[in-house]
């Protein structure tokens, strides 16, 4: 059975691909940062690493470094920056094998890693490690299922609140005239939806298309609270990814920079995720 060495410092994370891959057939330790990577690296022997780019103490870029001088062992990074550079970096100085941008899908990353496993290592203990990941997958169809809904959901009383708000929404919604609206106007924040600009007190700001779309969901559903989960599937298209906080975050921090003194119509929900309040 291959091993599988997974590095994140976000336990939610580290839990879904665990899980993924116990369900695939791997089995699977855990780091939480680059140095425990390479402490790990140095006391076992792993198939494959799949490791996050931004952690604390080590990142993934010095502990890919630092594993090569000890081992040679396929190694996948995950990050939430997608520019060109980190991959052209990782690709051709650190000699990765693969690069996976969060947030991202987790039956996608099983996929890859059996892809790595499948030309990295011979083809006897290959075939014989698809026979019983084959087995086990079959007898693990529905925890599968149960763990694509579970894995990165809110908790129960947070998604009900969720359900509510969006269901109430909705009733409201439906209420309205049915042309669509084309302009929003907020004081001195105003989006034109036909012409996909923003303009902050007469003045055109520059957002990046997922800085666009997540400022015109947050818009259009306002005084809703939309959980990250939910912003990552209607955002950026993840039906069942991994919630990456950093990313969500991240794009919610530059947005509230661009807008300025309107930044505080994006209201933090605590444990939940975010709401545009006017």
């Amino acid at each position: 059975m291959f091993r599988l060495l997974i590095v994140d410092d976000e336990p939610s994370i580290r839990n879904v691909i665990k899980e993924y891959a116990k369900i695939n057939g791997f089995l699977s330790d855990e780091a939480v940062d680059g140095i425990e990577a390479v402490e790990k690296v140095t006391l076992n022997d792993y198939d494959i690493i799949v490791m996050d780019v931004m952690m604390p103490r080590l990142d993934g870029y010095s502990a890919c470094k630092e594993i090569k001088k000890i081992k040679n062992i396929p190694i996948i990074l995950l990050s939430a920056r997608s520019a060109v550079e980190d991959r052209e970096y990782a690709f051709a100085e650190l000699q990765i094998d693969d690069f996976v941008t969060k947030p991202f899908s987790p039956k996608e990353l099983i996929g890859r890693i059996n892809a790595i496993v499948n030309r990295y290592y011979s083809t006897d203990k290959t075939v014989d490690i698809l026979s019983m990941q084959k087995n086990i997958v079959q007898e693990g169809n529905k925890t599968l299922q149960d763990t694509e809904t579970t894995a990165v959901t809110p908790a129960n009383a947070e998604s009900t609140l969720i359900a509510k708000n969006q269901t109430a929404a909705t009733v409201s919604q439906s209420e309205q005239p049915a042309e669509e609206v084309r302009f929003y106007d907020f004081d001195g924040l105003h989006l034109d939806k036909a012409g996909r600009k923003v303009l902050v007190d007469g003045e055109k700001i520059d957002l990046a298309p997922k800085e666009y779309e997540l400022l015109l969901y947050l818009i259009t559903n306002q005084n809703v609270v939309i959980s990250r989960e939910d912003i990552l599937k209607n955002v950026w298209n993840y039906e069942n990814a991994i919630e990456s906080d950093r990313t969500v975050d991240t794009h919610i921090k530059n947005l509230r920079n661009k807008v300025g003194h309107y930044r505080n119509l994006i209201i933090t929900v605590r444990g939940i995720g975010y709401k545009f309040e006017y």
